[in-house]
Protein backbone atom coordinates (compact mmCIF):
# COMPACT_ATOMS: atom_id res chain seq x y z
CA UNK A 1 0.00 0.00 0.00
CA UNK A 2 3.05 2.35 1.03
CA UNK A 3 4.74 1.96 -2.99
CA UNK A 4 0.83 2.59 -4.17
CA UNK A 5 1.07 5.62 -2.60
CA UNK A 6 3.62 6.78 -3.41
CA UNK A 7 3.52 6.03 -6.47
CA UNK A 8 0.02 8.12 -6.88
CA UNK A 9 2.49 11.25 -5.43
CA UNK A 10 4.48 10.82 -8.27
CA UNK A 11 1.75 10.77 -10.41
CA UNK A 12 0.57 13.54 -8.85
CA UNK A 13 3.50 15.90 -9.11
CA UNK A 14 4.10 15.23 -12.73
CA UNK A 15 0.32 16.24 -13.26
CA UNK A 16 0.62 18.85 -11.50
CA UNK A 17 3.94 20.18 -13.64
CA UNK A 18 2.66 19.47 -16.96
CA UNK A 19 -0.83 21.71 -16.15
CA UNK A 20 1.69 24.39 -14.88
CA UNK A 21 4.17 24.20 -17.97
CA UNK A 22 1.91 25.83 -20.63
CA UNK A 23 1.47 29.43 -22.00
CA UNK A 24 -2.09 31.71 -20.39
CA UNK A 25 -3.27 34.33 -22.37
CA UNK A 26 -5.23 37.09 -21.06
CA UNK A 27 -6.56 40.65 -22.05
CA UNK A 28 -5.94 43.76 -20.53
CA UNK A 29 -9.07 44.90 -21.18
CA UNK A 30 -12.53 42.49 -21.50
CA UNK A 31 -13.15 44.67 -24.69
CA UNK A 32 -12.21 47.70 -26.80
CA UNK A 33 -14.80 50.95 -27.04
CA UNK A 34 -13.01 53.16 -30.23
CA UNK A 35 -15.93 55.58 -29.03
CA UNK A 36 -17.49 57.76 -31.81
CA UNK A 37 -14.79 57.91 -34.85
CA UNK A 38 -15.53 59.92 -37.96
CA UNK A 39 -16.93 58.29 -41.12
CA UNK A 40 -14.51 56.82 -43.34
CA UNK A 41 -11.45 57.48 -41.48
CA UNK A 42 -9.74 53.90 -40.26
CA UNK A 43 -9.33 53.46 -36.16
CA UNK A 44 -6.95 50.94 -35.16
CA UNK A 45 -7.37 49.13 -31.86
CA UNK A 46 -4.44 48.26 -29.72
CA UNK A 47 -5.63 44.76 -28.17
CA UNK A 48 -3.27 43.98 -25.00
CA UNK A 49 -2.19 40.69 -24.17
CA UNK A 50 0.09 38.99 -21.34
CA UNK A 51 1.09 35.59 -21.40
CA UNK A 52 0.32 35.06 -17.54
CA UNK A 53 1.74 31.31 -18.31
CA UNK A 54 5.12 29.37 -17.71
CA UNK A 55 5.79 29.02 -21.26
CA UNK A 56 6.27 31.09 -24.61
CA UNK A 57 2.96 32.21 -25.87
CA UNK A 58 2.91 31.93 -29.90
CA UNK A 59 0.45 33.67 -31.79
CA UNK A 60 -0.47 31.93 -34.83
CA UNK A 61 -3.60 33.53 -36.32
CA UNK A 62 -5.84 36.43 -35.92
CA UNK A 63 -9.36 36.54 -37.42
CA UNK A 64 -12.03 39.37 -37.87
CA UNK A 65 -15.46 38.96 -37.89
CA UNK A 66 -15.59 40.85 -41.20
CA UNK A 67 -13.81 42.30 -44.00
CA UNK A 68 -14.51 46.09 -42.61
CA UNK A 69 -11.41 44.88 -39.81
CA UNK A 70 -7.66 44.03 -40.47
CA UNK A 71 -5.67 42.74 -38.21
CA UNK A 72 -1.76 42.67 -37.82
CA UNK A 73 0.30 41.07 -34.99
CA UNK A 74 4.04 39.95 -34.16
CA UNK A 75 4.43 36.49 -34.52
CA UNK A 76 7.69 35.86 -32.25
CA UNK A 77 6.84 34.39 -29.25
CA UNK A 78 5.70 35.75 -25.74
CA UNK A 79 7.81 34.98 -22.71
CA UNK A 80 5.84 34.44 -19.89
CA UNK A 81 5.21 37.63 -17.65
CA UNK A 82 5.66 39.48 -21.02
CA UNK A 83 3.35 41.66 -23.06
CA UNK A 84 2.15 41.86 -26.74
CA UNK A 85 -0.37 43.56 -28.64
CA UNK A 86 -2.41 42.89 -31.56
CA UNK A 87 -3.48 45.67 -33.90
CA UNK A 88 -6.97 45.85 -35.71
CA UNK A 89 -8.00 48.91 -38.07
CA UNK A 90 -11.53 49.21 -38.74
CA UNK A 91 -11.85 50.50 -42.00
CA UNK A 92 -15.21 53.04 -40.59
CA UNK A 93 -17.28 53.43 -44.28
CA UNK A 94 -20.35 52.08 -42.46
CA UNK A 95 -22.36 55.22 -40.55
CA UNK A 96 -23.42 54.19 -37.07
CA UNK A 97 -23.31 51.40 -34.32
CA UNK A 98 -20.93 48.84 -34.51
CA UNK A 99 -20.26 45.43 -32.61
CA UNK A 100 -17.35 43.26 -34.15
CA UNK A 101 -15.20 40.15 -33.44
CA UNK A 102 -11.72 39.18 -33.02
CA UNK A 103 -10.46 35.64 -32.58
CA UNK A 104 -6.80 35.08 -32.03
CA UNK A 105 -5.65 31.94 -32.63
CA UNK A 106 -2.39 30.72 -29.93
CA UNK A 107 -0.94 27.87 -28.09
CA UNK A 108 -2.50 28.57 -25.09
CA UNK A 109 -6.00 26.68 -23.94
CA UNK A 110 -8.37 27.17 -25.29
CA UNK A 111 -6.53 27.59 -28.13
CA UNK A 112 -9.03 30.28 -29.67
CA UNK A 113 -9.86 33.29 -27.74
CA UNK A 114 -12.46 35.94 -28.88
CA UNK A 115 -12.37 40.05 -28.54
CA UNK A 116 -15.03 42.47 -29.17
CA UNK A 117 -15.15 45.58 -30.51
CA UNK A 118 -17.42 48.21 -30.31
CA UNK A 119 -18.08 51.89 -31.55
CA UNK A 120 -20.46 54.35 -33.24
CA UNK A 121 -19.21 56.06 -36.17
CA UNK A 122 -20.32 59.07 -37.18
CA UNK A 123 -20.13 62.21 -39.44
CA UNK A 124 -20.60 65.07 -36.59
CA UNK A 125 -20.26 63.51 -33.14
CA UNK A 126 -16.65 62.10 -33.39
CA UNK A 127 -14.85 61.59 -30.32
CA UNK A 128 -11.70 64.18 -31.44
CA UNK A 129 -10.00 64.43 -28.36
CA UNK A 130 -9.56 60.03 -27.90
CA UNK A 131 -8.52 59.60 -31.59
CA UNK A 132 -6.34 62.22 -31.87
CA UNK A 133 -4.29 62.85 -28.94
CA UNK A 134 -1.66 65.30 -30.22
CA UNK A 135 -3.06 68.60 -29.24
CA UNK A 136 -1.84 71.40 -31.17
CA UNK A 137 -4.82 73.99 -30.48
CA UNK A 138 -7.40 73.84 -32.99
CA UNK A 139 -5.46 71.47 -35.03
CA UNK A 140 -4.93 67.50 -33.28
CA UNK A 141 -2.99 65.02 -34.86
CA UNK A 142 -3.48 60.76 -33.84
CA UNK A 143 0.71 60.83 -33.99
CA UNK A 144 3.67 62.33 -33.88
CA UNK A 145 6.28 59.72 -34.72
CA UNK A 146 7.52 59.34 -37.94
CA UNK A 147 9.28 55.85 -37.62
CA UNK A 148 11.50 53.78 -40.29
CA UNK A 149 12.59 50.80 -39.13
CA UNK A 150 14.63 48.45 -41.37
CA UNK A 151 15.54 50.54 -43.87
CA UNK A 152 17.82 49.58 -47.05
CA UNK A 153 19.57 52.00 -48.79
CA UNK A 154 18.25 53.14 -52.37
CA UNK A 155 15.15 52.49 -51.68
CA UNK A 156 11.65 54.42 -50.55
CA UNK A 157 9.19 53.86 -47.84
CA UNK A 158 5.68 55.43 -46.78
CA UNK A 159 4.51 56.30 -43.03
CA UNK A 160 1.60 58.61 -42.41
CA UNK A 161 -0.75 60.65 -40.21
CA UNK A 162 -3.70 62.10 -39.92
CA UNK A 163 -4.92 65.71 -38.51
CA UNK A 164 -8.05 66.71 -37.70
CA UNK A 165 -9.44 70.97 -37.95
CA UNK A 166 -11.33 71.77 -35.36
CA UNK A 167 -11.19 75.54 -35.44
CA UNK A 168 -13.27 78.07 -37.73
CA UNK A 169 -10.25 78.46 -40.77
CA UNK A 170 -9.53 76.69 -43.23
CA UNK A 171 -6.53 74.46 -42.64
CA UNK A 172 -3.40 73.18 -44.64
CA UNK A 173 -1.01 71.26 -43.04
CA UNK A 174 2.61 72.13 -44.04
CA UNK A 175 6.16 70.32 -42.70
CA UNK A 176 8.87 72.53 -41.60
CA UNK A 177 12.34 71.75 -41.60
CA UNK A 178 12.35 68.80 -43.47
CA UNK A 179 15.52 67.08 -44.14
CA UNK A 180 16.47 66.36 -48.16
CA UNK A 181 15.22 62.90 -47.58
CA UNK A 182 11.65 63.18 -46.63
CA UNK A 183 8.68 64.85 -48.72
CA UNK A 184 5.18 64.67 -47.99
CA UNK A 185 1.67 65.21 -49.59
CA UNK A 186 -1.51 66.42 -47.74
CA UNK A 187 -5.31 64.60 -49.22
CA UNK A 188 -7.28 66.89 -49.03
CA UNK A 189 -4.37 69.72 -49.37
CA UNK A 190 -7.01 71.99 -47.24
CA UNK A 191 -9.68 71.09 -44.32
CA UNK A 192 -12.81 73.13 -42.91
CA UNK A 193 -13.97 72.43 -39.42
CA UNK A 194 -14.52 69.05 -38.29
CA UNK A 195 -12.87 67.87 -41.89
CA UNK A 196 -9.29 65.70 -41.74
CA UNK A 197 -6.66 65.28 -43.85
CA UNK A 198 -3.77 62.71 -44.36
CA UNK A 199 -0.76 63.52 -44.39
CA UNK A 200 1.82 61.03 -46.62
CA UNK A 201 5.08 61.04 -45.56
CA UNK A 202 7.63 59.52 -48.27
CA UNK A 203 11.51 58.46 -47.04
CA UNK A 204 14.43 58.43 -50.28
CA UNK A 205 16.45 56.25 -48.47
CA UNK A 206 19.28 56.87 -51.37
CA UNK A 207 20.00 60.26 -49.47
CA UNK A 208 20.90 58.40 -46.29
CA UNK A 209 23.97 57.36 -46.34
CA UNK A 210 24.89 56.65 -42.66
CA UNK A 211 23.93 52.93 -41.00
CA UNK A 212 21.64 53.10 -38.24
CA UNK A 213 20.47 55.49 -36.88
CA UNK A 214 19.10 58.78 -38.61
CA UNK A 215 17.01 61.43 -36.25
CA UNK A 216 15.72 65.02 -37.10
CA UNK A 217 12.77 66.95 -35.38
CA UNK A 218 10.24 68.49 -37.82
CA UNK A 219 7.43 70.61 -37.42
CA UNK A 220 3.81 71.23 -37.95
CA UNK A 221 2.45 74.67 -38.99
CA UNK A 222 -0.57 75.31 -37.19
CA UNK A 223 -1.36 78.49 -39.45
CA UNK A 224 0.61 80.15 -41.99
CA UNK A 225 3.50 81.99 -40.26
CA UNK A 226 3.39 79.63 -37.55
CA UNK A 227 6.91 79.27 -35.46
CA UNK A 228 8.55 76.06 -34.61
CA UNK A 229 7.53 75.07 -30.65
CA UNK A 230 7.55 71.77 -28.81
CA UNK A 231 3.44 71.78 -29.14
CA UNK A 232 3.90 70.97 -33.21
CA UNK A 233 7.50 69.09 -32.60
CA UNK A 234 7.15 65.49 -34.53
CA UNK A 235 10.28 62.85 -34.37
CA UNK A 236 11.56 61.89 -37.44
CA UNK A 237 13.70 58.69 -37.33
CA UNK A 238 15.33 56.24 -39.78
CA UNK A 239 17.35 52.96 -39.11
CA UNK A 240 19.46 51.83 -41.81
CA UNK A 241 20.76 48.49 -41.62
CA UNK A 242 22.75 46.45 -44.36
CA UNK A 243 21.51 43.49 -46.55
CA UNK A 244 21.35 40.06 -44.10
CA UNK A 245 21.65 36.93 -46.45
CA UNK A 246 21.58 34.41 -44.10
CA UNK A 247 20.86 34.19 -40.39
CA UNK A 248 23.81 33.03 -37.69
CA UNK A 249 22.63 30.60 -35.42
CA UNK A 250 25.25 31.73 -32.52
CA UNK A 251 24.71 35.26 -33.05
CA UNK A 252 23.94 37.43 -29.39
CA UNK A 253 20.41 38.43 -28.62
CA UNK A 254 19.30 41.10 -26.54
CA UNK A 255 15.94 40.55 -24.40
CA UNK A 256 15.23 43.55 -21.55
CA UNK A 257 12.95 42.92 -18.62
CA UNK A 258 10.73 46.31 -19.75
CA UNK A 259 10.43 48.05 -22.75
CA UNK A 260 8.47 50.79 -21.56
CA UNK A 261 8.11 52.45 -17.78
CA UNK A 262 5.70 54.71 -16.25
CA UNK A 263 7.10 56.76 -12.97
CA UNK A 264 4.59 57.20 -10.15
CA UNK A 265 4.87 61.10 -10.83
CA UNK A 266 3.66 62.14 -7.16
CA UNK A 267 3.73 65.84 -6.47
CA UNK A 268 6.49 67.58 -5.59
CA UNK A 269 9.37 65.30 -6.36
CA UNK A 270 11.61 66.19 -8.61
CA UNK A 271 13.24 62.96 -10.07
CA UNK A 272 12.55 59.34 -11.05
CA UNK A 273 15.16 56.32 -11.29
CA UNK A 274 14.45 52.87 -12.78
CA UNK A 275 16.72 50.60 -13.09
CA UNK A 276 15.64 47.98 -16.39
CA UNK A 277 17.42 44.87 -16.96
CA UNK A 278 19.69 43.51 -20.59
CA UNK A 279 20.38 40.04 -21.00
CA UNK A 280 21.91 38.38 -23.64
CA UNK A 281 19.93 35.33 -24.37
CA UNK A 282 22.38 34.13 -27.97
CA UNK A 283 25.00 32.29 -28.01
CA UNK A 284 28.11 35.18 -28.53
CA UNK A 285 28.47 38.37 -26.87
CA UNK A 286 26.16 41.11 -27.11
CA UNK A 287 27.43 44.68 -28.02
CA UNK A 288 25.86 47.94 -27.14
CA UNK A 289 27.28 49.86 -29.72
CA UNK A 290 25.07 53.08 -29.15
CA UNK A 291 22.82 54.22 -26.51
CA UNK A 292 21.04 57.20 -27.77
CA UNK A 293 18.56 59.23 -25.57
CA UNK A 294 16.64 62.24 -27.47
CA UNK A 295 15.16 64.36 -24.55
CA UNK A 296 16.44 66.15 -21.86
CA UNK A 297 14.05 65.68 -19.28
CA UNK A 298 15.83 61.72 -19.23
CA UNK A 299 19.39 60.19 -18.44
CA UNK A 300 20.84 56.95 -18.28
CA UNK A 301 23.80 54.75 -16.80
CA UNK A 302 24.45 51.76 -18.67
CA UNK A 303 27.16 49.47 -16.43
CA UNK A 304 28.47 47.44 -19.00
CA UNK A 305 28.45 47.74 -23.10
CA UNK A 306 29.20 44.19 -23.45
CA UNK A 307 27.16 40.98 -22.13
CA UNK A 308 28.22 37.78 -22.26
CA UNK A 309 26.21 34.78 -23.52
CA UNK A 310 23.74 34.28 -20.59
CA UNK A 311 24.73 36.98 -18.63
CA UNK A 312 23.10 40.66 -18.31
CA UNK A 313 23.84 44.21 -16.82
CA UNK A 314 21.78 46.73 -15.73
CA UNK A 315 20.81 50.23 -17.14
CA UNK A 316 19.47 52.90 -15.26
CA UNK A 317 16.85 55.39 -16.64
CA UNK A 318 16.40 58.84 -14.25
CA UNK A 319 13.72 61.03 -15.27
CA UNK A 320 13.26 64.75 -14.35
CA UNK A 321 9.60 65.47 -14.80
CA UNK A 322 9.80 69.57 -14.80
CA UNK A 323 11.37 68.89 -18.42
CA UNK A 324 8.48 66.64 -19.87
CA UNK A 325 7.09 68.15 -23.13
CA UNK A 326 3.06 68.00 -23.13
CA UNK A 327 3.02 65.55 -26.62
CA UNK A 328 6.31 63.54 -26.12
CA UNK A 329 6.97 60.27 -24.79
CA UNK A 330 10.75 59.67 -24.22
CA UNK A 331 12.55 57.14 -25.48
CA UNK A 332 15.88 55.34 -25.46
CA UNK A 333 17.21 53.76 -28.13
CA UNK A 334 20.21 50.65 -27.77
CA UNK A 335 22.14 49.93 -31.19
CA UNK A 336 23.37 46.27 -30.82
CA UNK A 337 24.50 44.19 -33.02
CA UNK A 338 21.96 42.14 -32.85
CA UNK A 339 21.40 41.07 -36.49
CA UNK A 340 17.29 40.34 -35.46
CA UNK A 341 16.97 43.28 -33.45
CA UNK A 342 19.56 45.62 -33.96
CA UNK A 343 17.92 48.92 -32.80
CA UNK A 344 15.54 48.19 -29.50
CA UNK A 345 14.00 50.83 -27.59
CA UNK A 346 12.89 52.04 -24.31
CA UNK A 347 9.96 54.37 -23.82
CA UNK A 348 9.15 56.57 -20.61
CA UNK A 349 5.52 56.95 -20.32
CA UNK A 350 4.42 61.05 -19.52
CA UNK A 351 2.05 62.24 -16.74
Amino acid sequence: MRIINSLLAILAFFTTVQLKSQATLEFEEAEYDFGIIPYNIPATAHIKVTNTGDEPLVINKVTTSCGCAVAAWDDTPVQPGKQTSVAVTYDAKTMGHFYKTVSIYCNAEPYIFDYDLIGEVSKENADYERLYPIDMGDIRADNNELIFDNVHTGETYETSFYVVNLGEEPYTPVLMLLPECLSYKAEPETIGRKEISKVTVTLDASKLTDMGLTQRNIYLARFMGDKICDDTQFDFSAFVIPNVTAENENAPAIALSETQWRPPYEEGKKKYTHKFKIRNEGRSPLEIESLQVFNYAVTVNLKNRTIAPGKETTLKVTVYPKHLTKNHDPKILLITNDPKNPKTQIKVIRK
